[in-house]
């Protein structure tokens, strides 16, 4: 077994130690001869950890295929000393094919005694809303701006790895014969086209490396989940509410460039972190109001340490339908319903029962698209229509306690809707 150590210069660009500190984390990454762990074996296992405030690296490598006990034990030694776990689905490869070597070499599983932070797993539910084709590491990487040396995949190594046991097998052996020196001894035919061990082996290292030193810099992505975390808001509205004199980082703007009845409130907030490249996301609602259909677009901008929401406004008039509209009559020439109540006072030619659908009164306002705790005394154009509205009271939503409510029902709207799309801009 071979044991490496290497004194990194990166750095972690996400705080994924919360709510432990750096020395309490542990990342680490294993390479394997296969997927299978009663046909394969694991040749590599590599850690990173930060000590004496810098990164460290180490790496046991097993150079005999008999090593592979030996390089889980010091491996497990390893652990012992830290709170958290840090991988790339290693909760869907790594961890498990460890675990069935240990019951091979019935050796004490570690991992119930450590917490487990699997950055994929964390990526995974946003995949749709994340900036990047697909959740492979290298494709993180790439959108990151990260550049690797190494440009092998984990199935190209395990040739290189049978390689590397061949080559050293047949160096040590070369210098055997030379070392005996007798004379009725050739040494072996030798091509010096053939990669030396020490070649293969800098490759093997290299892309385990790169894939440590990969999950420092891409944790970075993890922003993006943040941006659609209610408790990232939530914490910001209670520095709001409980500082006296804080400098004000709600703003709230309605934008109109034209005189449609459509134009935009626009929330912008502060946020105590850096996206790493800004992003757009989308969500284009389509109304019919008076016959025109209006498509109405819900956007959240991130830039910088700035987040932009932009809710579509509809100035105009719109309909309040009365949910019990047996109690109601419908007026037609004044395209209104009221209660029996009042109705009892009109003459009958002038009334019919109401419907569901003409149990309204209208309202001439200035409305927004109503989700989650803001679906309360909604309007509508129909009354089969899936989007209603409620009416924009700004002095209200100037409130913290209002803006805050109205900014997670848009920001959960969003993130949970399969037509939000995502664009990038530079």
């Amino acid at each position: 077994m071979l044991t490496i150590h290497t004194t990194l210069n990166n750095t972690l660009l996400y705080p994924i130690q919360n709510p432990y500190n750096m020395e309490d984390i542990l990342f680490f990454d294993i390479e394997t001869t296969g997927l299978s762990a009663k046909t394969s074996f694991i040749y590599l296992v590599g850690c990173i950890y930060f000590e004496n405030d810098t990164w460290q690296m180490i790496q046991w490598f097993a150079d005999e295929l008999n090593h592979e006990e030996a390089i889980l034990h010091e491996f497990f030694q390893k652990i012992k000393h830290y709170k958290r776990l840090v991988h790339y689905n290693g909760s869907g490869f790594d961890i498990p094919f460890i675990q069935n070597k240990c019951k091979q070499y019935n050796m004490d599983i570690p991992f119930d005694l450590i917490d487990s932070f699997d950055i994929y797993k964390k990526l995974l539910p946003y995949k749709n809303l994340l900036p990047v084709q697909n959740l492979k590491l290298k494709t993180v990487e790439s959108f990151l701006g990260l550049v690797r040396e190494d440009m092998y995949s984990g199935a190209d190594l395990i040739q290189v790895y049978a390689n590397y046991l061949g080559s050293s097998r047949y160096e040590k052996l070369h210098k055997s014969i030379l070392s005996e020196g007798a004379d009725n001894q050739s040494p072996l035919p030798y091509s010096k086209s053939i990669p030396s061990s020490k070649d293969l082996l800098r490759i093997l290292l290299l892309h385990n490396a790169e894939d440590l030193k990969g999950l420092l810099s891409i944790s970075s992505i993890l922003y993006y989940i943040d941006l659609f975390d209610n408790n990232l808001y939530k914490h910001i509205f209670q520095s709001i509410t409980n500082t006296a004199g804080s400098q004000k980082i709600w703003n709230t703007e309605i934008i109109s460039d034209t005189d449609s009845e459509i134009c935009f409130l626009e929330l912008l907030v502060t946020i105590p972190f850096k996206v790493p490249i800004s992003a757009h996301w989308e969500n284009t609602l389509s109304v019919s109001i008076n016959g025109i259909c209006n498509n109405m677009s819900i956007q959240l901008i991130a830039s910088a340490n700035n987040v932009t929401l932009k809710i579509p406004v509809f100035k105009g008039e719109l309909k309040y339908f009365f949910n019990n509209y047996k109690d109601y009559y419908y007026l037609p020439k004044e395209d209104m319903a009221i209660h029996k109540s009042v109705a009892q006072f009109v003459d009958k030619e002038y009334r019919i029962q109401a419907k569901a659908n003409t149990c309204y009164n209208k309202k001439t306002g200035i409305f927004i698209p109503a989700f989650g705790k803001l679906s309360k005394n909604v309007f509508k154009a129909k009354y089969q229509d899936h989007i209603s509205f409620i009416e924009l009271d700004i002095s209200e939503l100037k409130e913290s306690a209002e803006l805050y409510e109205c900014f997670m029902d848009y920001i959960n709207f969003l993130c949970h809707s399969k037509e939000t799309k995502l664009k990038l801009t530079h």
